[in-house]
């Protein structure tokens, strides 16, 4: 048996050496994989002048709580779903100031206790309204491409790119409604957070608030 460990042992370097010069490496823990992730959607699918200081920490993150550290300015939402694949959603910024028909991107992090990969959806209540109605002046849309999907990855911890697209400028308040892919037939399977926007006109700056 000895003799057989020493013969298997010098194999299994030469087919490491062998693995590493073809360029193939070790499978990345998940949240290194995240990281390069969401360093690749902050660089294609965001307005990266706006994110510098964000790319640089993230880029330089040598753990999950510095990954998550670097993004948390960029997170609006966060989502957890349980292991029965119930909903519950909380808004990490209650107030927000965007542009007029600017269509702004912001970050909803992603607790999937579930390992669900369902697609995550949203949409828009006016509560200035009685009863309350579908909010026409607020777009949203969770993000779906290459970079970065609507659908879940069935990791633990993920982050989705949330757009959000404000038609009138003034001072509301909008209700969030998400779910996992399970719509509305459900409510237990929907969660609701509040946000309060200030929508500045077409012809301000978003500097000027």
């Amino acid at each position: 048996m000895r003799l057989m460990m020493h013969a298997v042992r010098p194999l299994l370097f030469l087919l490491f050496v062998s693995t590493v010069a073809r360029g193939v490496e070790p499978t990345k823990p998940a949240w290194q994989q995240t990281r390069d992730q969401m360093v690749r959607v902050i660089k294609t699918l965001t307005d990266q002048a706006d994110h510098v200081q964000t790319l640089r920490d993230l880029e330089a993150s040598k753990s999950q709580a510095a990954m998550e550290k670097a993004l948390s300015a960029l997170v609006l939402l966060d989502v957890s779903i349980n292991p029965e694949s119930r909903v519950k959603i909380a808004a990490r910024k209650t107030k927000i100031t965007v542009q007029q028909e600017r269509p702004t991107r912001f970050l909803v992090r992603i607790e999937n206790m579930a390992g669900i990969t369902a697609p995550l959806n949203f949409s828009t209540i006016d509560l200035a309204t009685d009863p309350p109605t579908r909010a026409g002046w607020c777009s949203v849309a969770v993000i779906d491409s290459e970079e970065c999907s609507k659908y879940f990855s069935g990791k633990k911890i993920e982050y989705k790119l949330l757009q959000m697209t404000l038609h009138q400028h003034g001072l509301r308040e909008v209700r969030l409604v998400g779910d996992a892919g399970q719509g509305t037939q459900d409510l237990g399977f929907r969660a609701t957070a509040d946000i309060l926007i200030k929508t500045l006109p077409q012809t301000a700056s978003a500097g000027s608030q």
